[in-house]
């Protein structure tokens, strides 16, 4: 590929969001009266955390929501670091990567506080020009297609776990990988390209 500019997701491509976000949304939750399992979490991870509240928030208790929300973002906050880790190999290819002239970029569906936090716990902030979070109003393609403008790319490659990652870069008109090792299980497959470990993007767009 000759494409110079990769995009990656963070929870599930780089980050093993269960190690905090587990447990910080059974800790939140549970303050309030509702009990969730890691499964029902597990499955909810690529959403941004507005949508978590309201796919899991039972309509008797939806005035609590704000209330919902600011507890994740404070027990998350505490987790963070503490817990907060990477894939095996994420480092190591984030540095090949720079050193052989590619930028990097994130882009998630993550609050950007949340994904600055972590980042910044697990030392790989270096590594990104620029972080795209969770903006009301825009799709993840849209993101995408500003990152292209801010680094005046034409093309580009988004590495993902989820459906979101691999749509977003479908309408965003870019290449995508797959992070099978992620949250997506079979969502992944539907990549123009796929991983099951972070150091295969090498060979990928070396191609």
């Amino acid at each position: 590929m000759d494409d110079k500019l990769i995009i990656f997701d963070l929870d599930g491509t780089l980050y093993k969001t269960e190690e905090v976000s587990v447990p910080a949304l059974k800790d939140a939750f549970s303050r309030f009266g509702i009990m969730l399992s890691g499964e029902t979490i597990l499955n909810q991870f690529g959403e941004p955390t507005d949508q978590i509240i309201e796919n899991l928030v039972p309509e008797e208790k939806e005035h609590l929501k704000d209330r919902i929300k600011k507890a994740i973002i404070e027990k998350e906050s505490e987790l963070i670091p503490e817990k907060a880790t990477l894939y095996d190999g994420v480092k190591s290819l984030l540095k090949d990567l720079k050193e052989s002239g590619y930028e990097l970029a994130i882009c998630s569906n993550g609050r950007t506080d949340y994904i600055e936090r972590v980042l910044k716990t697990t030392s790989i902030e270096s590594y990104f020009t620029s972080i795209k979070g969770h903006e009301k109003g825009k799709k993840k393609s849209d993101l995408i297609q500003e990152l292209m403008s801010e680094f005046s790319v034409e093309s580009a490659v988004m590495v993902g776990d989820r459906y979101h990652d691999i749509e977003a870069a479908k309408k965003a008109g870019v290449k995508s990988v797959g992070a099978l090792y992620g949250y997506g299980d079979a969502e992944a497959k539907k990549a123009d390209f796929v991983i099951e470990e972070p150091e295969e993007i090498l060979s990928i767009i070396s191609d």
